[in-house]
């Protein structure tokens, strides 16, 4: 079929820093509406299709212009009604850090514009990141929104393998219809590629050029897309005298400066239902990225959290304010850009900390906001349901003497709407109580952890509520000891569930679940039930050895698989520096070193009552600038292994439901991953740290399928290999938390969707 239209797609690439300081770009990317806005005045005299139009891929640049130019505002939402200007669902560009309600959150700036101002949104974009959350699909469909325009950056990731357009069918069945970039001709940048900025004579041999390469191999379609864009950019005033000359030539299919959905409406208007769907995941190679700043990565996740528990707080007290500030400062660090475009290589120049500051700074405002919200909405909670003949609070000096008995110390609150069953931190006055009493129920003890130098000793209890559900704690006495059996040996966690053997450096030996009598333990895996482990590359060539950077030809480098790795863990030269047994959890923690770390510490803890188990690797890092990565290794004992991650709201088989080309090195968590095994499964939730890889260490395999030999997780703790904007080095203390479960029979998703958000979302806890 002759290909007879062409829809040129001009935009920008919204990259919030990378090309110069963020304040900067804030002011370019208004000034690029102001000119777009100037060109299509300009052009309203044009033929209909060499009239100037323009594509804001992302919503901020127009929230942003409406609040500086107010003068001009009326003229960009009659042009967004004309269909001149688009304006395209999402805030702005999402990665692995984004979760469901993040996507959700992020497009209501555009429709609510839209509502309001009465001009059509049918479009999202994503531009350079190399995978999407799968939830997305889904997300769209139900917000109005049946087009998904992306244009995948090839470099350090590989192009996936499938048809364009097609249907994208998300987890609940919704299809959006995709259409992506050719990574042969620069992603966004094809009009770049193809010559639109060296004159019509280029341009026109390049564009003839690759349509005879497109009808050679097959191009199915009448009309194709060209996107014209690149790194905050500015708009094209010559592009549409460059159309206009074209379409004066009768031998030339038509050219069309046009929008996505002019795009997407004449696709389905020629061709209907003839696209094919794709029912998969979309995991993306970038999302290593977020190894390279773990405290930060870390420190996002948990304010996802808060402001979960935040908008269930805001439902049960009937608090109606606008959260949107939080949630924007969040989705600007959570975007794809991260740094400045020297800041892996150059990471002590003036721009790659300035940036990093500025980004870091979003973060770390939209946390103590959270924070602050979380306190006040939780202690508004505990004011309306307070029991009203509970005991006054109790004001005597709790270094001197424990509060006294019936002192309300502390409410609970579950928001979720699944039954919460795990531990619970105390505040402080807390842990002096010999118990704690909740109306109708017995006495719950109290235990405090011990201190360590990388971890401060904190009260623990156990509780199980329901959805909902809120509960006063009070003091109650010291609970009697019971009367214990014979002391296990040294070296023995146990609970009602587990039995996990050490030897005396760290090393588990065993790992039985009790009540089936199997053992959990994969003891010939290459590295230890929870050992970390540091990975560096030897040679010189350091990050070329897995990505050769050239300039000579798209996607402008080289993927190697040969990477001289060089591995070191921690368990041999591990000591246990104490174990702890009370009426809580019993745990062992011991220490070790690597390079580069200057402390290491990890802990495994059982609770009474529950089948969990609680790991905890907390380290002081020391900076290096040559590649490296940490990871922490689960080997479980099932055979036959299949895996499955959960990520942005969906859960989906590694491998058997992913789109071709889609990454399997490595995958970003949301709250779980998980084995399944012929008998039995394992779930890991990576409270901190989202990067996981399975079966082996599988970095820089560059690998077309996941094979699996081995139910081994390993989480991707840190790592600095991308080589432009992420940082070059981390430093400091960090923490990193997972929580574990077993069982026999088939894996339950939803269970372990629940099992994960309960670990990292848990209870309000208000003093």
């Amino acid at each position: 079929m002759p290909l007879n239209e062409i829809y040129l797609l001009h935009h920008t690439h919204l990259d919030v820093g990378y090309t110069d300081p963020q304040w900067v770009l804030y002011d370019k990317h208004v000034e690029y509406l102001n000119r777009a806005l100037d060109y299509c005045r300009r052009t309203d005299d044009y033929p209909d299709d060499a009239r100037f139009r323009w594509i804001s891929e992302f919503s901020w640049p127009v929230v942003r212009f409406l609040e500086q130019c107010p003068d001009r505002a009326n003229e960009l939402v009659a042009r967004l009604r004309e269909g001149r200007v688009e304006l395209c669902g999402l805030f702005l560009d999402p990665t692995d850090l984004y979760d469901r309600r993040s996507l959700e959150v992020s497009l209501q700036p555009a429709l609510e514009l839209a509502r309001r101002e009465g001009f059509k949104l049918t479009t999202a974009m994503t531009t350079d990141i190399a995978g999407q959350g799968w939830g997305l699909a889904d997300i769209l469909v139900e917000q109005g929104l049946p087009y998904l325009s992306v244009s995948p950056n090839s470099m350090v990731s590989k192009p996936v393998q499938v048809e364009r357009p097609f249907y994208w069918v998300g987890p609940q069945g919704n299809r959006v219809l995709v259409w992506l970039t050719d990574w042969r001709k620069g992603w966004y940048g094809e009009g770049h590629v193809l010559g639109f900025r060296q004159g019509f004579d280029v341009m026109r041999q390049n564009v003839l050029a690759y349509i005879a390469l497109l009808d050679s191999e097959g191009y199915p379609w009448d009309a194709l897309a060209l996107h014209f864009a690149a790194d905050n950019y500015p708009p094209s005033e010559e592009l549409p005298d460059l159309v206009r000359r074209w379409n004066e030539q009768d031998d030339l299919p038509r050219m069309r400066i046009a929008t996505n959905r002019e795009f997407f409406e004449r696709m389905v208007t020629l061709h209907g239902d003839e696209f094919p769907s794709h029912r998969a995941a979309w995991p993306d190679w970038w999302a290593e990225g977020l190894g390279s700043a773990a405290y930060e990565t870390a420190l996002s996740r948990e304010t996802h959290c808060r402001l979960a528990r935040i908008e269930s707080l805001q439902r049960q007290v009937g608090d109606t304010r606008d959260l949107w500030s939080g949630w924007e400062d969040l989705l600007f660090f959570d975007e794809h850009t991260w740094g400045c475009q020297s800041m892996a290589l150059n990471p002590h120049s003036f721009e790659a900390r300035a940036m990093w500051a500025h980004k870091s700074s979003y973060l770390y405002r939209a946390y103590d906001g959270a924070r602050r919200v979380e306190r006040e909405l939780a202690a508004r909670l505990a004011a309306v349901r307070a029991q009203p003949d509970s005991a006054a609070a109790d004001h005597r000096d709790a270094t001197v003497r424990g509060p006294a008995v019936g002192t309300q110390l502390a409410t609970l609150y579950n928001p979720s709407e699944q039954q919460y069953a795990g531990p619970v931190a105390l505040p402080g006055l807390v842990a002096d109580a010999g118990s704690l009493l909740a109306p109708g129920g017995p006495p719950a003890p109290v235990q405090r952890s011990l201190p360590t130098p990388l971890a401060e000793g904190v009260a623990w209890t156990v509780a199980s509520l329901s959805p909902g559900e809120m509960r006063a704690l009070h003091a109650g006495d010291a609970m009697d000891e019971p009367v214990e059996p014979p002391a296990p040996a040294p070296l023995v966690l146990e609970n009602e569930f587990y039995r996990l053997e050490f030897a005396d450096n760290g090393w588990l030996a065993s790992f039985i679940d009790t009540g089936s009598g199997e053992q959990l333990l994969d003891a010939r895996a290459p590295w230890g039930f929870a050992e970390t482990i540091h990975e560096r590359i030897t040679g010189n060539q350091d990050r070329e050895a897995v990505w050769e950077r050239g300039y000579t030809e798209i996607p402008y480098g080289k993927r190697r698989t040969d990477a001289p790795f060089r591995r070191e863990g921690a368990l041999p030269g591990a000591e246990i520096v104490h174990c702890e047994r009370g009426p809580v959890f019993a745990s062992l923690t011991w220490r070790s070193e690597l390079p580069y770390v200057r402390r290491l510490e990890t802990e495994v803890r059982l609770w009474h009552g529950l089948k969990r188990v609680d790991v905890e690797v907390r380290l002081d890092k020391q900076p290096c600038e040559a590649y490296e990565s940490l990871y922490v290794a689960f080997p479980f004992a099932l055979d036959e292994p299949r895996a499955f991650i959960h990520s942005c709201g969906a859960t989906f088989e590694a491998e058997r439901e992913q789109l071709p080309g889609t990454c399997r090195d490595y995958y970003g968590v949301e709250h779980f991953a998980a084995f399944q095994g012929r008998s039995g499964w394992a779930v890991v939730c990576p409270v901190d740290a989202p990067l996981v890889q399975l079966g082996d260490l599988t970095f820089g395999r560059w690998a077309d399928h996941l094979a699996l030999n081995r139910a081994c997780l390993y989480s991707w703790l840190t790592n600095n290999f991308w080589y432009t904007n992420y940082p070059g080095y981390q430093l400091g203390r960090l923490r990193f938390r997972f929580a574990l479960a077993t069982g026999t029979g088939d894996l339950d998703r939803s269970a372990a969707e629940s099992f994960g958000r309960g670990a990292r979302v848990g209870l309000v806890v208000s003093p």
